[in-house]
């Protein structure tokens, strides 16, 4: 699963662009939970300790847990982005003000 755990970072870093470094930490631990989670459903049912239901009902969770770590990333994106956009507006605003001495 390791190369698996990989991909879906490497995935997700293209994702997440220059903004990447905001989001890596939790991505990161986002992606080893869904990773782990999946790997315990496949030994349980392997096991016998669970049927095809209960392991369509696990992955059905873990998909819901997935389109919540999504729009958590996407928002934490967003919101590297913003914070960008205003230091920069910051910036250029200064030199305005600099400039007309205002």
């Amino acid at each position: 699963m390791a190369s698996v755990l990989d991909q879906m970072l490497t995935a997700a870093a293209k994702a997440a662009g220059a903004n990447w470094n905001s989001v890596r930490g939790d991505a990161e631990i986002f992606a080893k939970n869904l990773i782990r989670d999946s790997e315990q459903i496949a030994k349980d049912f392997a096991a016998g300790n669970i049927d095809s239901d209960d392991v369509k009902t696990d992955l059905k969770m873990l998909a819901d847990y997935a389109d919540i770590v999504k729009n958590y990333l996407e928002d934490a994106v967003k919101a590297a982005a913003q914070a960008a956009f205003n230091a920069a507006i910051d910036v250029l605003w200064g030199a305005i003000t600099t400039a007309a001495k205002i």
